[in-house]
C-alpha cells in the first residue's frame, strides 16, 4: 500500500468518526426523555434563570433537576459587572424566587437534556400564574437569549 493510499484510508476514517461525533451531539442536545409537562416541586433558586426541582419522572421514582430555562438570558451578578446590571441581577433573582414560592403549582414543560442521566436541563417553568421565563421578561428581568445581541443591560 502506497502512502498516498494509506493517508487517504486514515483521512476517509478521520471524517467518519468526526461525523458520527457530530451527529450524536446534535442529536443529544434536542434530547427529550420526558416530554410534554412533567409536575415539580420547587428545591432551590439558584439564579434568576436556574432553578432546581424535583419531579416524579415514574410512579415512584423522583428526580431532582437543575432547569436553566429556556430561551432567555438573564443579568448576571458578577463582579466584574456594572452596578445597575448587578442591581437588576439581585432583582430578578427576588422576582423568580417570589414567582416560585408563591406558586400553586409548578410544572416543567419541553425539558431537554443531553442524556436522560443528566441533571442538568433546559426547559420551561410554568405555574399559576404562567410561565417564568415570560414574566422575567415581561418585567424587564430576560431578554430572548440571542449571541449576537451583547447590549448592556443598563
Amino acid at each position: 500500500m502506497s502512502i498516498k493510499q494509506y493517508m487517504s484510508q486514515i483521512t476517509f476514517i478521520v471524517s467518519i468518526f468526526v461525523l458520527s461525533n457530530t451527529l450524536s451531539v446534535s442529536n443529544a442536545e434536542a434530547y427529550s426523555p420526558y416530554p410534554g409537562k412533567l409536575a415539580a416541586k420547587l428545591v432551590a433558586v439558584r439564579s434568576a434563570s436556574i432553578i432546581d426541582v424535583s419531579a416524579e419522572t415514574w410512579p415512584g421514582f423522583t428526580r431532582t433537576f437543575s432547569i436553566s430555562l429556556a430561551g432567555i438570558e438573564v443579568p448576571t451578578n458578577s463582579p466584574d459587572a456594572k452596578l445597575c446590571q448587578r442591581e437588576l441581577a439581585e432583582k430578578a433573582l427576588s422576582f423568580t424566587e417570589g414567582f416560585l414560592e408563591n406558586a400553586k403549582k409548578i410544572e416543567i414543560q419541553n425539558m431537554t437534556m443531553q442524556t436522560s442521566a443528566d441533571q442538568n436541563a433546559e426547559a420551561d417553568i410554568v405555574t399559576d400564574k404562567g410561565s417564568l421565563g415570560k414574566a422575567l421578561k415581561s418585567h424587564g428581568f430576560a431578554r430572548k437569549k440571542d449571541k449576537e445581541n451583547q447590549q448592556p443591560w443598563c
